[in-house]
């Protein structure tokens, strides 16, 4: 009889197996350390390791210690910002403190760390705990990050606090030192690439896979590619002259710029690699296209460089295949 499928820990959670683990075994001993320390890159899953977290501890019906069953009322609550006893401690909760736009935190302030104690403090309204999530941990104040450090020396009962953080030097090392830290890797291409693929089906293959590859393992970094690629599928080898030349100027808008510009030769340099092996491209074309790549990263002028190369491609592909 075959093995029944094993559910993994913490589903929604990609790419970051050594991190859930340490997070799921903690659950299964029942230790659960009153503070984590998560750190990493951003856009690589610290938050949605975070919420995935909450659930297992909050979930009413769950499937396993570290498996929420995903539909009761707090997961869903979870899932929607509303449950009471989990408190997002961040720059939107801050604003509305302070009764000032989002765009002006800049830092964390004390005053949000005072109050998320004393939200901490009162007695948990659906779940046995109550859990704090502070975003980003990067951006304490000196005040606010010693009014942190009284808290994580000296919990309130029943309570557990998550410090996401992408540096995680910027911290103290006192409240280092009081907190369970729990590294989360960049994500490998593939992975990034999955999740892009669910999550923006309207776009292209190529797209997706221009974006995954350039993104460094964020899927922060991918999407904003992904948004930047937006204007990159143009046919540069066949359109007129003129459109072309257009296109390549459209590089100096913030939207594209030197970043998108690079990432879309890195995309073409792969593309010439395989046509090279193919017999479909010289190995000529494959070198401008290093060497534009190269003048780039030396502060070319993006516009410019792109309109050389793309002019040189077009000529070589009209004396090589007469097109």
């Amino acid at each position: 009889m075959p093995n029944a499928t094993v559910e993994r820990p913490f589903p929604g959670v990609f790419g970051q197996d050594a991190a859930v683990n340490q997070l799921a075994a903690s659950i299964h001993a029942g230790r659960v350390p009153h503070a984590y320390l998560f750190t990493g890159p951003a856009g690589v899953g610290k938050k949605t390791a975070a919420r995935a977290w909450a659930k297992t501890l909050f979930c009413q019906n769950p499937r396993s210690a570290a498996i929420p069953c995903g539909i009761c009322v707090a997961c869903q609550k979870i899932e929607t910002g509303g449950h009471p006893d989990l408190l997002w401690v961040d720059f939107a909760r801050q604003a509305t403190l302070l009764k000032e736009t989002v765009d002006k935190q800049k830092s964390i302030k004390i005053g949000t760390v005072r109050e998320m104690e004393h939200a901490l403090r009162l007695k948990p309204l659906e779940s046995r705990v109550k859990i704090a999530i502070l975003t980003p941990a990067d951006s304490l104040g000196d005040d606010a990050a010693h009014a942190l450090l009284k808290i994580v020396e000296e919990p309130p009962p029943g309570t557990h606090i998550v410090l996401i953080s992408c540096e995680a030097g910027s911290l103290l090392p006192t409240i280092r030192s009081r907190c369970q830290r729990v590294r989360f890797r960049p994500l490998a291409a593939e992975v990034v690439k999955d999740i892009l693929s669910r999550n923006h089906g309207d776009r292209s293959v190529a797209e997706i896979e221009r974006a995954a590859q350039g993104a460094d393992g964020s899927v922060d970094k991918a999407k904003a590619l992904l948004e930047e690629g937006s204007g990159l599928d143009f046919d540069w080898a066949r359109s007129p002259l003129s459109e072309m030349l257009s296109w390549c100027e459209g590089f100096q808008n913030p939207r594209l710029g030197r970043t998108a510009a690079e990432h879309f030769l890195e995309t073409l340099i792969i593309q010439f690699q395989g046509d090279a092996r193919a017999g479909r491209r010289t190995p000529e074309d494959l070198e401008r296209v290093f060497q534009s790549l190269t003048r780039l990263r030396q502060n070319a002028s993006v516009s410019l460089t792109l309109q050389h190369l793309f002019i040189h491609l077009r000529r070589n592909a009209r004396k090589t295949h007469g097109v």
